[in-house]
């Protein structure tokens, strides 16, 4: 499946009718799961990609993701940060998460 993937990896996953979110993303959960070696990689892409179109929701899912993989809580922090004047997200629960076991 990564392999599938990673030449759309530049992309936004969308509807027609909505962006969804950076294929990188998707592509780099999907790689450190099964130990790929562009995980880490790819996941910065889509923090990259969330940063460049200033979107803070999609810059909040890379960055917990990357913070998953990593454990690097700055990560989880950051993400943290973006969405904590949304109210209780999934993400926010996530980085949480990440927060209080690393």
């Amino acid at each position: 499946m990564v392999d599938l993937l990673l030449p759309f990896r530049h992309l936004i996953a969308t509807s027609g009718a909505h962006a969804y979110a950076p294929i990188a993303l998707a592509t780099g959960r999907c790689a450190s799961t099964i130990g790929h070696s562009d995980g880490p990689a790819l996941l910065a892409s889509a923090v990259e990609t969330g940063r460049r179109l200033r979107a803070p929701i999609w810059l909040a899912r890379a960055l917990v993701a990357q913070a998953d993989v990593t454990g690097d809580r700055s990560c989880a922090e950051e993400a943290l940060a973006i969405v904590e004047r949304l109210g209780d997200t999934a993400v926010a629960r996530h980085a949480r998460t990440i927060l209080s076991t690393h």
